[in-house]
């Protein structure tokens, strides 16, 4: 196993969701490893901070058998669908956030990065409504992943070279996750989605961040966007539909 694959089993590790196999790996190698030993020690905090803001419940059924259909199943190329809305989910407070599941490390990955991101926005500013708010949009994030039938992964290049990240469709929910990792940090940094439609109407939404983690849902079928591109602009000026691309999404599914 190569040291990005070890890398990318921390957040599994710090929520003690790898099978027995990987975790005698991990272990093996966390021995032998400062960055991933420093890669646990950061995460540790955070995974407490989502426990004690959130009762350990069981999950809703049937969510264990999407997640693990999800990391094994080879990609599917679903007929295009009308918006559908998530099943209804029990309250923000009432949510579990630990599931100790065997999961592939990818799935593990996006969905702790999508619930940490919004718990600790939720900690740092805004009112209780606003917190409520993006504890409700994590969860969204992760039950499109665990029904997702398209993946697109990509990585960045030039500025963003050291960047990289996935983008989820659900066909049943009618929403799509998007995530990107590793991207430059700076407090006047904004990213933000610009989507292209097939007549092409420009909107440009901008995304959601913790440290350098992006993330963002999108309503309806990424297949019938004309472009998905990633821009960056600088500043606290509303979102602008001609900053400069940092990613251009190929919209063909992996």
């Amino acid at each position: 196993m190569s040291h990005d694959e070890f890398t990318g089993l921390a957040a599994g590790y710090a929520l003690s969701a790898l099978d027995a196999d990987d975790l005698k790996l991990f272990e093996a190698h966390l021995a032998s490893c400062p960055e991933c030993r420093a890669s646990v020690a950061g995460l540790r905090p955070l995974v407490d901070c989502l426990s004690m803001m959130n009762d350990e419940v069981a999950p809703p059924a049937g969510l264990r058998e999407r997640i693990v259909a999800t990391a094994v199943a080879e990609p599917k190329h679903p007929e295009p669908a009308s918006r559908a809305t998530l099943d209804s989910k029990a309250p923000w407070w009432r949510r579990p956030v630990l599931w100790p599941l065997p999961v592939a490390a990818v799935i593990t990955v996006l969905a702790v990065a999508v619930a940490v991101a919004s718990v600790w926005g939720s900690q740092t500013g805004g009112d209780l409504a606003t917190s409520e708010r993006r504890l409700d949009l994590a969860y969204d994030g992760i039950e499109i992943m665990a029904m997702a039938d398209q993946w697109w992964r990509f990585s960045g290049s030039g500025t963003a070279s050291g960047a990289a990240g996935s983008l989820a469709y659900s066909a049943e929910a009618g929403a799509a996750c998007l995530l990107v990792w590793g991207l430059p940090e700076g407090d006047q940094t904004v990213y933000q989605v610009r989507l292209t439609q097939g007549d092409g109407q420009v909107s440009v939404r901008r995304m959601w961040r913790y440290n350098n983690a992006m993330w963002l849902i999108l309503d309806g079928d990424p297949n019938r966007l004309e472009k998905l591109e990633i821009t960056l602009s600088i500043g606290d000026l509303p979102p602008a539909s001609d900053s400069p691309t940092l990613f251009d999404i190929p919209l063909t599914s992996s």
